[in-house]
């Protein structure tokens, strides 16, 4: 029962699936440890928006040293 709710748990896919089974060795002792081991997704977006102003940054910068 616990296998099919971690393969239906949303961003979980078989490779994710597979390595938690290999870490954790069963499938309720892989989805007690989801919430500990994922990141949000909040926490994502906000370091591909960082990494986005700096990246344009350096840009900018390169465009008026030419």
């Amino acid at each position: 029962m616990a296998g099919a709710r971690l393969a239906r748990t949303q961003r979980v896919g078989a490779l994710t699936f597979h390595r938690l089974l290999a870490r954790f060795k069963t499938a309720s002792a892989g989805l007690d440890a989801l919430p500990r081991i994922s990141r949000p997704r909040t926490a994502a977006r906000r370091w591909n928006r960082t990494r986005t102003r700096r990246r344009r940054k350096a840009q900018r910068a390169l465009g008026r040293l030419v």
